[in-house]
C-alpha cells in the first residue's frame, strides 16, 4: 500500500496524475485547500481518495461529475465536493457493488 499525497500547489493535475498512478490499496491523500478542475475525477479499483475533511474542496468547473467511480472497491472520504455550475451531478456512481 502506498500513500499519496497531493498539496493544493500541485492541483488538479496533481490529483489525477496521482489516481492515475495508483494501485488497488493505495490510498491519494489530499492536503487542505481548494482544488478547481474541469475534468472528472476517475477513481480506480481499489483505491481511498481522502481529504483533511473541510479543509479540502473540490470544484468541478467542467459539465461532468466532480467524482466518478465505475469501479468496486473505493472509498472517497473527509473532504467536500462543490458543484461549479448550478444541476452539476457532483458523484457518479455506476455498478456498485
Amino acid at each position: 500500500m502506498t500513500t499519496r499525497v497531493v498539496s493544493v500547489e500541485q492541483g488538479w493535475a496533481g490529483i489525477k496524475s496521482a489516481l492515475a498512478d495508483s494501485s488497488p490499496g493505495d490510498e491519494v491523500h489530499l492536503g487542505a485547500g481548494r482544488f478547481e478542475g474541469e475534468r472528472s475525477l476517475d477513481i480506480p479499483t481499489g483505491v481511498h481518495l481522502s481529504g483533511e475533511w473541510r479543509e479540502t474542496v473540490l470544484i468541478n468547473t467542467g459539465t461532468g461529475p466532480g467524482i466518478h467511480i465505475v469501479s468496486e472497491n473505493v472509498v472517497v472520504s473527509a473532504l467536500s465536493v462543490v458543484a461549479g455550475k448550478s444541476e452539476q451531478v457532483l458523484i457518479e456512481i455506476e455498478n456498485a457493488q
